[in-house]
């Protein structure tokens, strides 16, 4: 049986520059790690999702199911963590 883990990030909104997987996939146990460069290729475009206005930006930012370039949680804690 496969678990799955997701790791979310620690800010609430922030540029991802990079990400280093190589403490995951040198776990014990871990079958796959996966970022949104591996899911580039399935998903189309953003979710059908209600608006969720986001002030500093002064617009609805587009929302995909896995963060390529930024991280944005409206209404999270300063913590990023809901």
């Amino acid at each position: 049986m496969a678990h799955m883990s997701v790791v979310r990030s620690p800010h609430a909104h922030a540029r991802i520059r990079s990400i280093d997987t190589s403490a995951a996939m040198a776990s014990k146990g871990v079958v796959a790690v996966l970022t949104a460069a591996d899911f580039k290729p399935v998903i189309g475009g953003p979710l059908p999702v209600t608006n969720s206005f986001v002030a500093d930006k002064k617009q609805v930012p587009e929302q995909f199911p896995i963060a390529a370039d930024e991280v944005a949680m409206p209404g999270a804690g300063c913590s990023g963590r809901r």
